[in-house]
C-alpha cells in the first residue's frame, strides 16, 4: 500500500529530516526516504524563518560533513588510489559549488602596470571621429 505525502511537516519530521541533511544526505534523497513532497517541505522552511535559520545551520553542517568523508577517503587505503580520486574529485567539486568562500579555489589576482584612461578615451574618440 502506498503511503500519501503529508501535507504538512510536524517538528518530528523536520528533526529528522534535518539530521539527516545534517550527516551529508542531500535534501532530495531525503525528502524522497521519507515520503515528503519536495513543495511541502519548502512551503514549510519559507514560511518559517526559525525553520529556515535550522535549515542553514543543518546544511552548513552537512557540507562540513561531505568535507569530513572526503578525508575519509583520502586515508583509506583499502581502496586504490584511482577510485578515492574518483570519489574525492565530485565531492571537491560538490563542496566548492556549496560553500565557494570555505571550500573554493582561493583567486590572489594581482594587477601590475597602468592605464592611462585620459589617453585611451582620446584615442577612442579619435577614431569614432575618423570612422
Amino acid at each position: 500500500m502506498l503511503m500519501k505525502s503529508p501535507r504538512c511537516i510536524t517538528p518530528e519530521m523536520f528533526e529528522a529530516i534535518l539530521l539527516e541533511i545534517t550527516a551529508g544526505e542531500s535534501v532530495k534523497a531525503t525528502l524522497r526516504a521519507h515520503d515528503i513532497n519536495p513543495r511541502v517541505f519548502w512551503g514549510h522552511v519559507g514560511s518559517r524563518p526559525e525553520a529556515a535559520n535550522r535549515y542553514a545551520c543543518a546544511k552548513r553542517a552537512g557540507v562540513d560533513r561531505i568535507a569530513e568523508e572526503i578525508l575519509e577517503i583520502a586515508d583509506d587505503e583499502s581502496i586504490t588510489p584511482e577510485s578515492r580520486r574518483v570519489r574525492i574529485d565530485p565531492r571537491k567539486w560538490l563542496l566548492a559549488k556549496l560553500a565557494p568562500k570555505k571550500y573554493g579555489d582561493l583567486l590572489h589576482l594581482e594587477h601590475s602596470g597602468s592605464i592611462d584612461f585620459a589617453g585611451e578615451l582620446e584615442a577612442a574618440r579619435k577614431r569614432k571621429a575618423a570612422a
